[in-house]
């Protein structure tokens, strides 16, 4: 099933977290993804890479293809 989480960081910072996603397709078996995100906690400019947001849809739909 799908599980639910909640991050707390303990400073202003960039944190780096890498997740990996799995699923299981109908046909094509397990597929599974990986990749880095940046979060900027506090006063910063820093800019997420377009990569690591185009990876976090891809997974979610996924997840959500998944649940169907």
């Amino acid at each position: 099933g799908f599980e639910n989480y909640n991050w707390a960081f303990v400073g202003a910072g960039l944190y780096e977290l890498e997740f990996t996603v799995t699923a299981t397709h109908t046909s094509d078996g397990e597929k599974s993804a990986s990749g880095t995100f940046l979060f900027a906690v506090g006063d910063s400019t820093v800019v997420p890479e377009p990569s690591s947001i185009a990876l976090l849809v891809v997974a979610s739909m996924a997840m959500i293809r998944r649940k169907r």
